[in-house]
């Protein structure tokens, strides 16, 4: 797959969508000079966050955060018991936003913020490439709604015009999803497997059913594959 011609941006809501997008050969890799955004490392159980960083460009990014233990019982009653990943660890976080920043351990917070101000330029830098069709690739545990789908349309519009840039979800919650913007796609991840809603991975993992981890990246490489080709 080239690179040329488009670009993946990942907008959470964890990293899952930064591995199918590399994995699957739709982003190049770091090595390869891939720089990474924002959201690419993050974990954020709350969509209206990711959104709310978007309309007011990270202004207010850094206010919340502080480093502190993270219960595994507090993000389970965010997302549902669909999530099972354990954390119980301290990692730097922001509880109002809903982030977890479980990938970022071992920095003071002046190298934290460097960091993500690097990455909060990547992001800008990708979203102002006028000569690349972008694609803003989001996996999800909980339905986003078409209100979040319409103010993320009026976000991005500010930079590129609406021809320009397609949102596609990957949905991992309970519940199909039904979107009614024309630029955005949903990949309903349950439909394939019921393990592949949730936290899969570890779900995988448990069941012992490792050669299903090759069965999603598959399956979600054709239905990307769908998408950027425009193959119906």
């Amino acid at each position: 797959m080239s690179y040329k011609g488009f670009k993946i941006v990942c907008l959470g809501t964890y990293c899952l969508p930064r591995v199918i997008a590399t994995v699957c050969n739709f982003k190049a890799t770091k090595a390869q000079g891939e720089k990474t955004c924002p959201y690419d490392l993050a974990f954020c159980w709350n969509f209206e966050a990711i959104l709310n960083n978007l309309d007011n460009e990270f202004s207010d990014f850094f206010s919340g955060i502080e480093y502190d233990f993270v219960q595994n019982n507090e993000v389970k009653d965010e997302i549902s018991n669909i999530f099972t990943s354990k954390f119980n660890a301290k990692y730097w976080k922001d509880d109002n936003a809903g982030f977890i920043f479980n990938h970022e351990d071992g920095f003071t917070f002046e190298e934290f913020k460097t960091r993500y101000l690097k990455r909060i330029n990547n992001l800008y830098e990708y979203i102002n490439i006028e000569e690349l069709e972008l694609y803003f690739l989001i996996a999800t545990f909980k339905p986003i709604t078409n209100d979040q789908i319409e103010k993320l349309n009026n976000i991005i519009m500010r930079y590129r015009k609406p021809d320009s840039y397609y949102n596609i979800i990957l949905n991992q919650s309970e519940e199909n999803l039904t979107i009614k913007s024309s630029n955005t796609k949903v990949i309903d991840c349950a439909e394939f497997n019921p393990l592949f809603k949730g936290d899969w991975g570890l779900m995988l993992k448990e069941h012992g059913k490792y050669t299903l981890a090759d069965e999603f990246y598959r399956k979600i490489n054709n239905e990307l594959l769908k998408i950027i080709l425009r193959v119906n």
